[in-house]
Protein backbone atom coordinates (compact mmCIF):
# COMPACT_ATOMS: atom_id res chain seq x y z
CA UNK A 1 0.00 0.00 0.00
CA UNK A 2 1.34 3.32 -1.21
CA UNK A 3 2.22 4.39 2.38
CA UNK A 4 2.50 8.49 1.27
CA UNK A 5 0.79 10.27 -1.28
CA UNK A 6 3.31 12.15 -1.65
CA UNK A 7 6.49 10.31 -1.85
CA UNK A 8 5.91 7.44 -4.35
CA UNK A 9 8.69 5.31 -2.83
CA UNK A 10 7.11 4.73 0.48
CA UNK A 11 4.94 1.12 0.34
CA UNK A 12 4.11 -0.22 3.77
CA UNK A 13 2.12 -3.74 4.37
CA UNK A 14 -1.66 -3.53 5.35
CA UNK A 15 -0.55 -4.37 9.18
CA UNK A 16 1.97 -2.02 9.07
CA UNK A 17 -1.09 0.53 9.21
CA UNK A 18 -4.61 1.91 11.21
CA UNK A 19 -7.52 3.07 9.16
CA UNK A 20 -8.15 5.93 12.05
CA UNK A 21 -5.78 6.81 14.89
CA UNK A 22 -5.44 10.06 17.09
CA UNK A 23 -4.05 12.96 15.10
CA UNK A 24 -0.50 12.53 17.28
CA UNK A 25 0.05 9.05 16.31
CA UNK A 26 2.80 9.78 13.47
CA UNK A 27 4.52 6.05 13.95
CA UNK A 28 2.41 4.20 11.13
CA UNK A 29 0.59 5.78 8.31
CA UNK A 30 -2.92 6.40 9.34
CA UNK A 31 -5.17 5.45 5.64
CA UNK A 32 -8.12 7.42 6.86
CA UNK A 33 -6.19 10.68 6.49
CA UNK A 34 -4.13 10.09 3.07
CA UNK A 35 -7.53 8.10 1.48
CA UNK A 36 -10.55 9.07 3.41
CA UNK A 37 -12.99 8.16 -0.05
CA UNK A 38 -11.58 4.08 0.23
CA UNK A 39 -13.06 3.51 3.42
CA UNK A 40 -14.66 0.46 1.81
CA UNK A 41 -12.00 -0.83 0.44
CA UNK A 42 -9.13 -0.52 2.91
CA UNK A 43 -11.54 -0.63 6.38
CA UNK A 44 -13.69 -3.26 4.95
CA UNK A 45 -12.43 -5.62 2.55
CA UNK A 46 -8.84 -5.35 3.80
CA UNK A 47 -9.97 -5.53 7.51
CA UNK A 48 -7.35 -2.49 8.62
CA UNK A 49 -8.51 -1.62 11.78
CA UNK A 50 -8.59 1.00 13.86
CA UNK A 51 -5.37 1.94 16.57
CA UNK A 52 -5.96 0.50 20.01
CA UNK A 53 -5.01 2.48 22.97
CA UNK A 54 -1.67 1.51 23.41
CA UNK A 55 -0.90 2.23 19.91
CA UNK A 56 -0.52 6.12 21.59
CA UNK A 57 0.60 4.61 24.68
CA UNK A 58 3.99 3.29 22.71
CA UNK A 59 3.69 6.64 20.49
CA UNK A 60 4.45 8.46 24.12
CA UNK A 61 6.39 6.70 25.24
CA UNK A 62 8.99 6.67 21.86
CA UNK A 63 8.61 10.48 22.11
CA UNK A 64 9.70 10.45 25.69
CA UNK A 65 12.69 8.79 25.21
CA UNK A 66 13.67 10.60 22.00
CA UNK A 67 14.21 13.61 24.00
CA UNK A 68 14.43 13.04 27.55
CA UNK A 69 16.61 14.95 29.69
CA UNK A 70 16.94 17.55 27.12
CA UNK A 71 16.62 20.84 27.77
CA UNK A 72 15.21 24.56 26.43
CA UNK A 73 13.25 22.57 24.07
CA UNK A 74 11.69 23.90 20.70
CA UNK A 75 8.02 25.11 21.18
CA UNK A 76 7.40 22.58 18.45
CA UNK A 77 8.10 19.70 21.07
CA UNK A 78 5.94 21.65 23.54
CA UNK A 79 2.77 21.47 21.06
CA UNK A 80 3.10 17.58 20.37
CA UNK A 81 3.32 16.72 23.53
CA UNK A 82 0.33 18.80 24.46
CA UNK A 83 -0.95 16.55 21.35
CA UNK A 84 -0.08 13.57 22.60
CA UNK A 85 -1.78 14.31 25.90
CA UNK A 86 -4.94 15.51 24.58
CA UNK A 87 -5.33 12.48 22.49
CA UNK A 88 -4.87 10.38 25.45
CA UNK A 89 -7.30 12.37 27.76
CA UNK A 90 -9.83 12.08 24.74
CA UNK A 91 -9.38 8.34 24.66
CA UNK A 92 -9.80 7.80 28.45
CA UNK A 93 -13.06 9.54 27.92
CA UNK A 94 -14.88 7.94 24.03
CA UNK A 95 -12.42 4.64 24.62
CA UNK A 96 -15.27 1.57 24.69
CA UNK A 97 -11.92 -0.84 25.75
CA UNK A 98 -9.93 0.31 29.12
CA UNK A 99 -7.23 2.44 28.35
CA UNK A 100 -5.98 2.80 31.68
CA UNK A 101 -4.66 -0.16 31.90
CA UNK A 102 -2.12 0.19 29.46
CA UNK A 103 -1.79 4.29 30.60
CA UNK A 104 0.15 2.83 33.87
CA UNK A 105 2.84 2.35 31.69
CA UNK A 106 3.22 5.87 31.36
CA UNK A 107 3.38 6.69 34.64
CA UNK A 108 7.33 7.48 35.36
CA UNK A 109 8.06 8.88 31.79
CA UNK A 110 8.57 12.12 31.15
CA UNK A 111 5.82 13.34 29.10
CA UNK A 112 4.24 16.72 30.35
CA UNK A 113 6.26 20.25 29.03
CA UNK A 114 6.91 21.98 31.86
CA UNK A 115 9.31 25.33 31.93
CA UNK A 116 11.79 25.98 34.83
CA UNK A 117 14.00 29.36 34.84
CA UNK A 118 16.91 27.14 34.72
CA UNK A 119 15.99 24.99 32.38
CA UNK A 120 13.38 26.10 30.30
CA UNK A 121 11.06 23.88 28.07
CA UNK A 122 11.91 20.30 29.15
CA UNK A 123 9.49 17.01 29.39
CA UNK A 124 8.75 15.66 32.87
CA UNK A 125 7.38 13.48 34.65
CA UNK A 126 4.32 13.15 37.11
CA UNK A 127 5.41 15.01 40.32
CA UNK A 128 8.63 16.70 38.82
CA UNK A 129 6.31 20.01 37.92
CA UNK A 130 3.34 21.91 39.50
CA UNK A 131 0.18 22.39 38.23
CA UNK A 132 -0.75 26.09 37.44
CA UNK A 133 -3.66 27.56 39.25
CA UNK A 134 -6.64 28.43 37.31
CA UNK A 135 -6.46 32.05 37.88
CA UNK A 136 -2.83 32.11 36.87
CA UNK A 137 -2.16 34.44 40.01
CA UNK A 138 0.10 31.54 41.78
CA UNK A 139 1.90 30.47 38.75
CA UNK A 140 3.06 34.61 37.89
CA UNK A 141 4.03 34.61 41.55
CA UNK A 142 6.50 31.76 41.65
CA UNK A 143 7.51 31.27 37.67
CA UNK A 144 10.85 32.34 38.60
CA UNK A 145 11.57 29.97 41.31
CA UNK A 146 9.21 26.61 40.22
CA UNK A 147 8.90 24.24 37.17
CA UNK A 148 5.31 24.39 36.25
CA UNK A 149 3.24 22.39 33.67
CA UNK A 150 3.63 24.47 30.42
CA UNK A 151 0.69 24.38 27.71
CA UNK A 152 0.24 25.76 24.34
CA UNK A 153 -2.30 28.64 24.31
CA UNK A 154 -4.50 26.54 22.50
CA UNK A 155 -4.35 23.93 24.60
CA UNK A 156 -6.66 23.99 27.86
CA UNK A 157 -6.21 22.31 30.60
CA UNK A 158 -9.99 21.00 31.46
CA UNK A 159 -9.10 19.00 27.75
CA UNK A 160 -5.84 16.72 29.82
CA UNK A 161 -7.95 16.48 33.44
CA UNK A 162 -9.27 13.05 32.64
CA UNK A 163 -5.98 11.51 31.74
CA UNK A 164 -4.48 13.38 34.87
CA UNK A 165 -6.89 12.47 37.18
CA UNK A 166 -6.64 8.81 36.46
CA UNK A 167 -4.90 6.96 39.53
CA UNK A 168 -0.92 6.55 38.17
CA UNK A 169 -1.18 10.50 37.84
CA UNK A 170 -3.22 12.05 40.16
CA UNK A 171 -1.59 10.52 43.12
CA UNK A 172 1.82 12.45 42.26
CA UNK A 173 0.20 15.53 40.64
CA UNK A 174 0.97 18.62 42.47
CA UNK A 175 -1.17 21.09 42.21
CA UNK A 176 -0.14 24.79 42.72
CA UNK A 177 -3.39 25.68 44.15
CA UNK A 178 -3.66 22.91 46.62
CA UNK A 179 0.06 23.29 47.47
CA UNK A 180 0.44 27.03 48.21
CA UNK A 181 -0.28 28.17 52.00
CA UNK A 182 -0.78 31.96 52.42
CA UNK A 183 -0.70 34.32 55.42
CA UNK A 184 -2.10 37.96 55.77
CA UNK A 185 -1.29 40.39 57.94
CA UNK A 186 -3.30 43.85 57.82
CA UNK A 187 -2.48 47.70 59.04
CA UNK A 188 -4.98 50.39 60.05
CA UNK A 189 -7.59 49.79 62.61
CA UNK A 190 -10.47 47.72 60.78
CA UNK A 191 -13.33 49.75 60.05
CA UNK A 192 -16.67 47.42 59.91
CA UNK A 193 -19.25 47.89 56.84
CA UNK A 194 -22.26 46.09 57.71
CA UNK A 195 -23.95 47.51 53.95
CA UNK A 196 -20.79 45.53 52.15
CA UNK A 197 -21.36 42.35 54.49
CA UNK A 198 -25.45 42.18 53.72
CA UNK A 199 -24.28 42.75 49.88
CA UNK A 200 -21.75 39.59 50.04
CA UNK A 201 -23.94 37.27 52.08
CA UNK A 202 -27.22 38.17 49.90
CA UNK A 203 -24.70 36.20 47.01
CA UNK A 204 -25.08 32.96 49.33
CA UNK A 205 -27.81 31.23 47.52
CA UNK A 206 -27.14 32.12 43.93
CA UNK A 207 -23.36 30.87 44.59
CA UNK A 208 -25.00 28.21 46.55
CA UNK A 209 -26.87 26.87 42.93
CA UNK A 210 -23.85 28.31 40.57
CA UNK A 211 -21.39 25.25 42.30
CA UNK A 212 -23.67 22.29 42.83
CA UNK A 213 -24.67 22.95 39.34
CA UNK A 214 -21.48 23.47 37.83
CA UNK A 215 -22.31 25.68 35.33
CA UNK A 216 -19.06 24.97 33.25
CA UNK A 217 -20.64 21.62 31.05
CA UNK A 218 -22.64 24.79 29.18
CA UNK A 219 -18.91 26.33 27.81
CA UNK A 220 -17.25 22.93 27.30
CA UNK A 221 -17.56 21.96 23.42
CA UNK A 222 -16.55 18.17 23.58
CA UNK A 223 -19.57 16.17 24.51
CA UNK A 224 -17.38 13.70 26.48
CA UNK A 225 -15.75 16.53 28.54
CA UNK A 226 -19.72 17.71 29.20
CA UNK A 227 -20.56 13.96 30.45
CA UNK A 228 -17.39 14.08 32.74
CA UNK A 229 -18.73 17.08 34.66
CA UNK A 230 -22.31 16.14 34.62
CA UNK A 231 -21.00 12.99 36.63
CA UNK A 232 -19.59 15.31 39.29
CA UNK A 233 -22.92 17.50 39.43
CA UNK A 234 -24.41 18.55 42.62
CA UNK A 235 -21.26 16.59 44.04
CA UNK A 236 -19.74 19.40 47.11
CA UNK A 237 -16.63 18.05 48.81
CA UNK A 238 -16.55 19.60 52.45
CA UNK A 239 -14.61 22.20 51.79
CA UNK A 240 -17.32 24.05 49.66
CA UNK A 241 -20.15 23.07 52.01
CA UNK A 242 -18.69 24.54 55.25
CA UNK A 243 -17.79 27.56 52.79
CA UNK A 244 -21.31 27.96 51.84
CA UNK A 245 -22.69 27.86 55.34
CA UNK A 246 -20.11 30.63 56.11
CA UNK A 247 -21.20 33.03 53.57
CA UNK A 248 -24.09 33.48 55.40
CA UNK A 249 -22.46 35.02 58.49
CA UNK A 250 -19.67 37.86 56.44
CA UNK A 251 -18.36 40.70 58.38
CA UNK A 252 -16.90 43.01 56.26
CA UNK A 253 -13.70 45.42 56.59
CA UNK A 254 -12.23 48.37 55.86
CA UNK A 255 -8.56 48.39 56.42
CA UNK A 256 -5.08 50.46 55.19
CA UNK A 257 -2.96 47.89 53.75
CA UNK A 258 -2.84 43.82 53.31
CA UNK A 259 0.47 42.00 53.09
CA UNK A 260 0.03 38.66 52.28
CA UNK A 261 3.29 36.19 52.22
CA UNK A 262 2.65 32.61 49.76
CA UNK A 263 4.59 29.85 50.45
CA UNK A 264 5.60 27.06 48.43
CA UNK A 265 7.91 24.41 50.15
CA UNK A 266 11.25 26.37 50.67
CA UNK A 267 9.97 29.55 48.37
CA UNK A 268 8.00 32.23 49.62
CA UNK A 269 6.81 35.62 48.66
CA UNK A 270 5.13 38.62 50.22
CA UNK A 271 2.57 40.76 47.46
CA UNK A 272 0.17 43.68 48.59
CA UNK A 273 -3.06 43.00 48.05
CA UNK A 274 -6.37 44.20 48.00
CA UNK A 275 -8.33 41.74 49.49
CA UNK A 276 -8.41 38.72 52.24
CA UNK A 277 -10.53 36.82 54.05
CA UNK A 278 -9.91 35.40 57.86
CA UNK A 279 -12.22 32.22 58.97
CA UNK A 280 -12.90 33.09 62.56
CA UNK A 281 -14.55 31.16 65.48
CA UNK A 282 -17.99 29.26 64.71
CA UNK A 283 -19.10 30.37 61.51
CA UNK A 284 -17.75 33.99 61.20
CA UNK A 285 -16.52 34.81 57.79
CA UNK A 286 -14.50 38.00 57.72
CA UNK A 287 -13.43 39.92 54.66
CA UNK A 288 -10.46 42.80 54.60
CA UNK A 289 -10.49 45.38 52.04
CA UNK A 290 -7.94 47.81 51.38
CA UNK A 291 -9.12 51.58 51.86
CA UNK A 292 -9.26 53.31 48.27
CA UNK A 293 -8.56 50.16 46.09
CA UNK A 294 -9.77 51.49 42.46
CA UNK A 295 -10.02 47.76 41.71
CA UNK A 296 -12.74 45.43 41.68
CA UNK A 297 -12.78 42.96 44.66
CA UNK A 298 -12.53 40.07 43.66
CA UNK A 299 -11.90 36.99 46.25
CA UNK A 300 -11.75 33.23 44.95
CA UNK A 301 -13.54 31.66 48.48
CA UNK A 302 -15.06 28.17 46.84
Amino acid sequence: IPGDKDNADKWVLPSETHWKAPHSVRSKPVLGRIYPSLREFFNVKLSISDAPPFVLVNEAIKFAKVYKGRKHLHPSVQERAAAILHDLSEINCNSKESPALSFHLLADEEIFPAYGALDGLMLRRAGDFYVPDTSGKYAALFESKLTMLKLPSNVHLHYLEPFMELKPFAEKMKYLQREVKSKSTTQGIPQIDPKEGLRYSGRTEYIARLVSNILLISTLPNTSYRRLCQSQRGKLNDEQRECLIRLRYIEFYHVDKITTTFTVGVHSISSSEDVTYELGDSFAFKIFARRRSRRPILLNIC
